[in-house]
């Protein structure tokens, strides 16, 4: 055997030996990712198991991508003939789906979201390959259609594979989508503050509102990491009810203090905190500070807390809740 290697060594140089010491353990590691992803998904659970197979299959080449990123970026050329079949995989697997059939968005964000930070920052901070980054302003508008229609998609079609590694991050994986919609929003709302008169952009919120509540419905109960996904839950109804609660503040030139965003922003505020303090959700801070550091949250309060006699005691109430110097910061904004 090692001679075989010296005669290898010495026909291709030494310039090529990392490359190929690399492409061996690749291929070691590559035997072993075929045995687990067939366990995780066995076709035989899949009501569409030919496509089911390519998305598999796609999942394998993103298992070597995940094990390469240790060493190099996502945009390193030795990244290139992975992610080329990869995206070929999904692709055949995604067309031989039948049209009511959501289960190619599941593959979209487990084979995609790290790679281009879907709903977040990417895997190790690496933003070489991030739609923030490589996508033009017009390529941007066209990726928030296709989320918006992927959140519709997964939550009136939904598909039926029945396997844990499936059922148990169908809720985390809307999540994803639905995070990647708001970031979009808080991008060309940095741009432009007039995003907020923007029905269009509105209606959308409302739509991703009522499918992410009917699908937590549904799915909610089967994820992995509970109390975090429980505190999750809460911490996504209040965004979304903040952002339909700023377009119609904006648009219509009124507290709007009848507004049931109103009401549902409060609540959900309140049952965030008393859920901060007990033992089995007080570690998820992230959570808890992405509430209690926004601005945007608690501008909308201290519209309440003044021109809403209504929601005047609750208002005081729940903006003791907020980290004290975002009254200084909204300050120096104005």
């Amino acid at each position: 055997m090692r001679f075989l290697f010296r005669k290898l060594f010495a026909t291709i140089g030494l310039k090529y030996i990392p490359l190929v010491v690399l492409i061996l353990i690749l291929l070691q590691f590559a035997f072993g990712i075929l045995k687990s992803t067939y366990i995780e998904f066995p076709l035989d659970k899949s009501l569409n198991p030919k496509a089911s197979e390519h998305f598999v299959n796609a999942m394998q080449y993103k298992l070597m991508i995940n094990k390469l990123h240790g060493i190099v970026d996502y945009d390193n050329v030795l990244m290139k003939p992975f992610l080329n079949k990869m995206n070929e995989e999904y692709e055949k697997g995604k067309a031989l789906l039948p049209h009511n059939s959501a289960e190619d968005v599941y593959w979209y964000v487990i084979l995609y979201r790290g790679i281009h930070g879907i709903g977040g920052i990417p895997d190790d901070y690496d933003m070489s390959m991030a739609y923030k980054s490589i996508l033009s302003k017009e390529e941007y508008a066209e990726h928030y259609q296709e989320i918006i229609n992927k959140i519709r998609r997964l939550a009136t079609d939904d598909f039926n594979f029945d396997v844990p590694r499936i059922t148990q991050y169908k809720y985390e994986f809307m999540v994803n989508l639905v995070d990647e919609v708001l970031l979009i929003i808080d991008s060309l709302k940095k741009i432009d503050e007039q995003i907020f008169l923007n029905q269009y952009y509105e209606k959308d919120i409302r739509d991703i509102y009522a499918y992410y509540i009917d699908f937590s419905q549904k799915y909610l109960q089967y994820a992995n990491k509970q109390n975090e996904n429980l505190v999750d839950f809460i911490t996504n109804r209040i965004r979304l009810n903040e952002y339909i609660l700023s377009f119609k503040i904006h648009q219509t030139r009124k507290a709007n203090c009848d507004a049931q965003e109103y009401i549902n922003l409060i609540e959900n505020i309140k049952l965030l905190k008393q859920m901060s303090l007990k033992p089995e959700y007080k570690n998820q801070t992230f959570y808890y500070e992405n509430i209690f550091n926004s601005i945007m949250i608690y501008e909308s309060m201290i519209i309440a807390d003044k021109y809403c006699p209504n929601l005047k005691e609750e208002s005081v109430e729940v903006l003791k809740y907020f980290n004290p110097e975002l009254e200084t910061k909204l300050y120096k904004e104005q």
